[in-house]
């Protein structure tokens, strides 16, 4: 697939390609050596999105392999490697991959070799360029620097003895810089205590600070409306409105124009949209309503030109700085169970009649039809599936949603099972009367629920949508219906129980805001349950910045806090003075009371011990609980699936957001220089993960060492609080460019302007632990580099080895639902009210154990089981995809797992559509795949269990409960018995017309038993 810039894929008619000037990969379809037509599809789903009437495609990189540029390239460094006296070895490692055509880490800087000739930015400009210098002497200190770390660079790779090109072969030197600027036409911009052009004007920021002042009351229920956060705003615009002016809001995009526009209706202003902000529509008012203008536009700040009566006010200065962002990149929404293109030869599978067997490959069987007098050759593929002692079976593709990948303990190989054994059938049963047990127990809870009453909270007023509205970022997709989903749960009058899934960094928080305020607006408290002091501290400073315009008061509970400051929160908490209390598990203790608590929003429930979880489950019974939570756990979405707890999944990455780059590596001194120098070189800040308190001070002196222009600072849990507190308030405010800590950083610790992890010894981490750690970085709109050094490879055990590849591996965005997945293999699935963390799981896998687990919810609520039939289709077709059709073999068996799995004729046309569109027009083959599973929809519906083809005649058998009525059969047979014959086993058999297709037929017959 197509997924990444620079990638291209062949398919029949379809060329898909990445090129770098587009946001979205091209598909190009052609009829013939005709182009049909150009759009844009989604990377993710692989759909077709946008018509294009034309694409320019550029090179994905600046070194293309033509023929003569490998030649001349091979050539240079067979010359360059004489001449810097390298071994035969090491040059010939070079110009063997450079002649099979691969790109490999380091190629961009062997770009001078390719050509004849290499050009610089400024070869591309005209002769009458005009420069403009802004502070002449910091750029040439900058240009100074660069040139000497790259003199440094050649140093070091001459001591390694590594093949290089020549430093002014590859970039242009400070002298010939100044060359450059000596010969054009310069303007050098300096500070200067001259005055230049003065115009008179105001600027907007006493209007943004009247609105970030807090209000004394807040509007409450049944209160009326009370001021809203606005207030200052709309009496500066009516007193302007007043004298004449013209008043023009500018906003970034239509949706907030839109909102603002509602806003200021609830002050009685009338404001009219115009075009996107021009000079020509800035001019003198003309007084009256309609000089209120709300506009699209970008500009830097707003302003005041009272000679003009004009004024100017930005969204920023109305709801706060926002955060501009790119366009979205495309999002999968990825499957927590891995699908089928993830299945490997020798992976562990589960047949959901057979059992545990392991999955041997895709193979195509030719089968020469006995009954066929022409010598009939039917081709179909099959998946081998491998049992106890060998014996196989042989599924047809048709069937693939019988089976699932195997999930259960890492380390603990399952047994497989005997073909034809009852030792399958035991299992299950003595599973199903497991989870029978466990299902009770989950019933009670829900119960228990469901009687509660709990408080309804009311409806957003005014001051709720001005606080929605002063979010600093677009909400995501997802994000906005988590907050939609939580609202309406505190709207009802049962105690809200809602699990919010999404990844490090998707905006959990925020919908975790939204909940707080709204309680907050009814007169309740919420508290705010965090794992580890300095994710409390992170939250009371996130909280308290984002309600800072509203009179709402934040604390914190911590061992941040003093003795006397915890005493004095807690009064205060009691008597209702604290609106919001954010702390670690010590808002559990008995001493913690709250005067009206209304809403408890939990952080990484699974981070808690178990008689804190007690604690919880008694404040839960009659309060709104919202749960965060980053990668859900097996537990957590079998409740979910049970119906006791609602789930809202955030998978959709902030706009702006790009996927962390991750590199598996030796511990190594040049490595970490230079990762650290090329963070600090763009003004950012690192963490190194080193979790051995005994020797972090070591590791500090060593970094001190290597980078002695960082300023390292250490954290670990051993600190004393205020200490701890210190660092981490100094680390956020960029006094410090390194954070040596130890994984005490694993939750919640958002700095947008750290964007390099290192994690020593990663190796020692789990997975889920490292992929916590790896998400403290990669929160704004720069890369982000997580590097997870190692001792060297012979001392991994297999299980580090298989964790840090899957971590590699898992690198996009939102991988965090996959890397449940295979949490799932390396710490087990876990129960759902026990602590154990294999329970029942590892006997059957964890889908089955979840269709069982649902299968007796529904028994014990009463609810009809349907019994789903899987009929056995044998028709003498060939029904397949071939090869040149979709040439990888896990797109084949994703695809053919669709197919088997289709419920209606409505999904099928979607899918149909769907492959059309990714693969070009279906070959018959295909289209014959697509009509047995749409024969075997009609079964399913009239619950028979065959349809077979023998010679001339089609043979159906029926199940017990079949829907297809005793009496229409007879009558059929009746009718036409030369057609139609009724055997003594119940089959009904058609004999098959001549010149007619056997799926034409059987759909014919299987209409005829619906019509009768």
């Amino acid at each position: 697939m197509v997924e990444e810039r620079g990638e291209m894929r062949i398919a029949g008619g379809i060329v898909d390609i990445f090129p770098p000037s587009y946001s979205a990969p091209v598909r190009i379809e052609f009829f013939g050596d005709e182009v049909e037509a150009i759009r844009t599809f989604d990377s993710a789903t692989q759909r077709s999105k946008d018509a294009m009437s034309e694409a320019l495609i550029l090179p994905a990189r600046e070194i293309i392999f033509s023929k003569d540029a490998k030649e001349m390239a091979i050539s240079r460094i067979r010359h360059r490697a004489e001449e810097i006296e390298l071994p035969r070895d090491a040059r010939e490692s070079i110009s063997d991959r450079i002649r099979d055509g691969l790109v490999f880490a380091g190629i961009d800087f062997l770009l001078p070799l390719f050509y004849e000739r290499t050009v610089t930015f400024f070869d591309y400009l005209p002769d009458d360029c005009l420069f403009i210098l802004d502070n002449q002497n910091e750029i040439e200190t900058a240009a100074k620097e660069f040139e000497n770390e790259v003199l440094e660079g050649k140093t070091k790779v001459e001591q390694k003895r590594h093949f290089f090109v020549k430093p002014e072969e590859f970039y242009i030197s400070f002298r010939e810089l100044n060359s450059i600027f000596n010969q054009r036409s310069v303007v050098t911009l300096e500070t200067s205590a001259g005055k230049g052009l003065e115009l008179y004007t105001e600027s907007n920021l006493d209007i943004r600070q009247d609105i970030a002042t807090p209000h004394p009351t807040l509007p409450r229920k049944g209160g009326g409306e009370g001021e809203g956060a606005l207030k200052p705003l709309a009496d500066r615009i009516k007193d302007w409105r007043d004298l004449g002016w013209s008043i023009f809001l500018v906003c970034h995009n239509a949706g907030q124009a839109e909102r603002l526009k509602e806003l200021l209706e609830g002050y009685r202003l009338i404001a009219e949209f115009t075009p996107p902000l021009s000079p020509s529509l800035i001019k003198e008012g003309e007084g009256g309503v309609k000089d209120i203008k709300i506009t699209i536009g970008d500009i830097s700040s707003g302003f005041r030109f009272p000679s003009l009566k004009l004024a100017v006010i930005t969204e920023e200065e109305i709801f706060g700085q926002r955060v501009k962002r790119r366009a979205p990149p495309s999002n999968k929404m990825e499957a927590f169970l891995t699908q089928l293109q993830d299945l490997s030869v020798g992976d562990f599978i589960v047949h959901t009649i057979h059992g545990i067997g392991i999955y041997q490959g895709l193979k195509r069987l030719k089968i020469e039809d006995p009954e066929s007098s022409s010598g009939q050759v039917i081709e179909n593929d099959f998946l081998i599936l491998e049992y106890q002692g060998g014996d196989k079976i042989y599924l047809p593709v048709q069937r693939l949603n019988l089976i699932g990948k195997y999930h259960g303990m890492e380390g603990k190989k399952p047994g497989l099972d005997k073909l034809g054994s009852t030792s399958w059938e035991k299992t299950k049963g003595k599973v199903k009367k497991a989870v029978e047990e466990m299902a009770k127990e989950l019933l009670e809870l829900y119960a228990q629920r469901e009687v509660v009453e709990g408080f309804s909270f009311s409806k957003g007023d005014r001051l709720f949508s001005e606080f929605e509205a002063s979010f600093e970022y677009d909400e995501t997709p997802d994000q906005a219906n988590a907050i939609i989903d939580v609202l309406k749960d505190m709207e009802e009058p049962k105690p809200m129980d809602r699990l919010i899934c999404g990844d490090v960094g998707y905006g959990k928080t925020e919908v975790a805001m939204r909940a707080a305020f709204r309680a907050v607006l009814d007169n309740k408290q919420a508290a705010v349950l965090v794992p580890t002091t300095v994710l409390a501290q992170q939250h009371y400073l996130t909280f308290k910045n984002r309600f800072a315009a509203y009179p709402v008061v934040v604390e914190v509970l911590s061992r941040f806090r003093s003795h006397r400051e915890q005493k004095e929160t807690l009064k205060k908490l009691a008597q209702g003075e604290v609106d919001i209390v954010i702390g670690t598990h010590r808002l559990l203790q008995k001493d913690v009371a709250f005067k009206e608590l209304g809403l408890i929003i939990v952080d990484e429930e699974h981070r808690f011990g178990v008689s804190h979880k007690e604690r919880l489950k008694q404040m839960k019974k009659q309060v709104d609980v919202l749960t965060l939570t980053a990668t859900p756990i097996p537990r957590t979405l079998h409740m979910s699936m049970a119906g006791i707890r609602d789930l809202s999944i955030i998978n959709t990455p902030p706009e702006d957001r790009l996927a962390i780059k991750t590199v598996v590596a030796k511990f190594d001194d040049d490595l970490i220089r230079d990762a650290v120098r090329r963070e600090l070189s763009r003004g950012g800040q690192v963490f190194f993960v080193h979790n051995r308190v005994q020797s972090i001070a070591a590791m500090a002196d060593y970094l001190k060492r290597i980078v002695p222009e960082a300023r390292v600072a250490i954290a670990h849990g051993q600190m004393r609080e205020r200490e701890l507190e210190k660092i981490m308030a100094g680390f956020m405010n960029k006094e410090h460019d390194i954070l040596l800590s130890t994984s005490i950083i694993e939750s919640g610790l958002d700095i947008p302007s750290a964007n390099t992890i290192l994690i020593n010894r990663a190796d020692r981490f789990g997975l889920a632990e490292i992929y916590q750690l790896r998400g403290r970085v990669g929160r704004s709109s720069h890369r982000a580099y997580a590097y997870l050094l190692t001792p060297p490879e012979l001392t991994l055990t297999e299980d580090a080895k298989k964790r840090l590849k899957v971590l590699q591996e898992l690198s996009d965005l939102g991988a965090g639902f996959r890397l449940a997945a295979y949490d799932l293999e390396i710490r087990g699935a876990g129960e759902l009210l026990g602590a154990k963390q294999s329970g029942q799981i590892a006997e059957v896998g964890f889908e089955l154990y979840t269709q069982l687990l649902e299968d007796a919810i529904q028994e014990l609520k009463g609810e009809k089981i349907e019994r789903e039939i899987e009929p056995e289709i044998n028709l003498k077709v060939s029904a397949y995809i071939p090869e040149d059709y979709i040439p990888d073999e896990r797109q084949r068996l994703n695809i053919y797992k669709r197919i088997a799995s289709v419920l209606t004729e409505d999904d099928m046309a979607k899918l149909k559509e769907e492959i059309r569109d990714r693969f070009g027009d279906m070959p018959e083959l295909v289209n014959n795949l697509f009509r047995i599973v749409g024969l075997k929809l009609l079964l399913k519906a009239l619950k028979i269990t065959e349809l077979s083809q023998k010679g001339d005649w089609i043979y159906i058998a029926f199940s017990n409960d079949t829907n297809v009525d005793p009496q229409k059969m007879l009558a059929l047979v009746k009718k036409n018995p030369k057609k139609f014959r009724l055997m003594p086993d119940s089959r009904l058999i058609a004999a098959l017309e001549k010149g007619k297709e056997a799926w034409d037929e059987a759909r014919y017959v299987l209409q005829q038993l619906v019509k009768g």
